[in-house]
């Protein structure tokens, strides 16, 4: 595996304010891995990349990706964790965590607990968990830290994250959410995502249902 280095620095400056800078420094790698490959529903308006899927609806943007990740036979533990999100076209959209489910194989298994809602790109809080800029965004990724699988089975409510409930959130602005469902992480299985928990006005927002596949996928990552 070829490692390339790299240091460079920005310099932001503002009409009144004196000059700040921002320091960056990393080694970058190509790798390749098996993952869950989510596959565009027929007739939906949206794209794939890589590991991610993004649909385009009239009420809302939703972008998916199922961390069902292999690196050379080393997978993350379960439970399985599902990053969404979230950009409303309006202040009327709620989302009802409880309707969030995963079919493994043809078995529906049980969400564990879930985070959010944060701002994707400004939260620490949704960093820590995942929930914060992802590696495919950039192709440069940053260490990604995680909450431990003690504070996700418990639903550690100081941590932000909670059981599902019934109780409708309301979203007003583009937010992200991890949700954890109890079933093996490994990409061998074949996963059906249903986003039935979204409302627009009181009415239900019809998600078409997301099939994820085992496939290989190439990423250049970031290592400090």
């Amino acid at each position: 595996m070829m490692f390339i280095c790299r240091r460079g620095f920005r310099v932001l400056a503002g009409r009144v304010s004196v000059l700040v800078a921002l320091v960056l420094s990393a080694c970058v790698a190509p790798i390749r891995y098996e993952t869950a490959i989510p596959q565009l529903p027929t007739g939906s308006q949206g794209r794939i990349q890589s590991d991610l899927i993004e649909l385009d609806l009239p009420e809302l943007t939703v972008q998916a990706q199922l961390q069902a990740i292999n690196w050379s036979g080393q997978y993350l533990l379960p439970p399985l964790g599902l990053w969404l999100n979230i950009e409303p076209k309006s202040d009327s959209v709620r989302l009802n965590t409880a309707r969030i489910s995963l079919v493994s194989d043809g078995q529906v298994t049980p969400t564990v607990a879930y985070l959010g809602p944060d701002t994707a790109w400004f939260s620490p809080r949704a960093l820590a968990a995942g929930c914060g800029p992802r590696f495919y965004r950039t192709g440069i990724g940053l260490t990604r830290l995680a909450v431990s699988q003690e504070a996700v089975n418990r639903a550690d409510n100081e941590m932000g994250i909670f059981r599902p409930s019934d109780e409708p959130i309301l979203l007003k602005k583009a937010s992200c959410f991890m949700f954890w469902f109890d079933t093996d992480p490994q990409p061998d299985h074949t996963f059906e995502l249903k986003l039935e928990g979204f409302s627009y006005n009181g009415n239900p927002v019809v998600i078409p249902h997301i099939l994820f596949e085992k496939g290989t996928v190439g990423q250049v990552r970031g290592f400090p």
